[in-house]
């Protein structure tokens, strides 16, 4: 192929990638997803369980039972109701008046609810998948400035979790612990103070599965506390109190998590309380999140047959 041919092939692909990468209608960010949703869970939900309190996005499929209510839901970008699902569902569901969208094939029952069956979102849900994944990354890049106490001896029962606000990228009042799942599990119930900071950011590294309880944390900070389990695959929870952010895990509860959800899959066996974030992310640099092996090796393939070509020429 001649090089001006390959060139033109080249930028037609890259235009192809472009053009098949639909852009958000709505302006999706971290901040406005965690602050308006209860929940976004990439795949699929399934279990017969509780009540979500907020409003829900589920990428693949929903099924089981349970119950929905109408926080939030007024404040939502428009096209969005209480329950928006943009694979299939089946199942039984008390729906107290919620809008339900779904988009694939509804066998369900939402007793109550304003059923919307085909429906077309105003963004593909990679527009609430991509920023969340870049949150999690991000926030898992920063450097600790709080530890936890001392836990020798666990379990260790009524700990205190202590932040240490500062400055972090310019901005004051924010506190960033780093530790282990292992870390967390000596600790059989604990307390979080989160000391006057604006954000308490909590990178938690590995899969948690202890039976832990977060005792109650007042509400104007419990929506300052980001729990970013950013390498996780199984997060076994009992009362878990602030936003959960789990985006590689298939996530379990056994009681409220009292703020929003972000996992891979859910089966929920307790409820979602909704109290959305209202942390401040302004600190945050933006990184390059890892971007997929195939597209990397197809730039860097044909950038080196276009420098081949070029060589033979002369």
């Amino acid at each position: 192929m001649p090089v001006r041919g390959l060139a033109a092939f080249i930028g037609g692909a890259v235009l192809l990638g472009l053009a098949t990468a639909p852009a958000s209608a709505t302006t999706l960010t971290a901040s406005s997803i965690l602050g308006e949703f209860n929940a976004v869970v990439f795949h699929d939900v399934s279990g017969s369980c509780c009540d979500v309190e907020g409003p829900v996005v589920i990428g693949g499929n929903l099924s089981g039972g349970g119950t929905f209510f109408n926080r939030g839901a007024a404040t939502l970008p428009t096209g969005y109701g209480t329950a928006n699902v943009y694979g299939n569902a089946s199942g039984h569901f008390n729906a107290n008046g919620a809008q339900v969208y779904v988009a694939g094939t509804n066998s369900a029952t939402f007793s109550g609810g304003s059923v919307h069956n085909g429906a077309s979102f105003a963004d593909p849900f990679s527009a609430f998948q991509a920023p969340l994944v870049a949150l999690s990354h991000e926030l898992s890049l920063l450097t600790a400035n709080s530890t936890l106490p001392a836990h020798n001896h666990p379990p260790v029962n009524n700990g205190v979790i202590k932040a240490t606000p500062g400055v972090v990228n310019g901005v004051n009042g924010i506190a960033v612990f780093n530790i282990t799942a292992a870390d967390l599990a000596d600790f059989a119930s604990f307390s979080l103070d989160v000391n006057a900071a604006s954000t308490v950011v909590l990178n938690v590294s590995g899969n948690y599965t202890q039976t832990a309880n977060i005792q109650n944390i007042v509400e104007a900070n419990r929506t300052k506390v980001i729990w970013n389990f950013y390498d996780a695959t199984i997060l076994n929870l009992t009362r878990f109190e602030g936003a959960v952010l789990a985006p590689y895990a298939t996530v379990h509860n056994a009681s409220p998590i009292e703020g929003t959800l972000v996992a891979s899959a859910f089966d929920p066996g307790g409820e979602l309380h909704y109290h959305p974030f209202t942390g401040d992310l302004s600190f945050l640099k933006p990184t390059d999140v890892p971007e997929p092996v195939g597209t990397a090796v197809l730039g860097v393939g044909l950038l080196g047959l276009i420098g081949l070509r070029m060589a033979r020429r002369k």
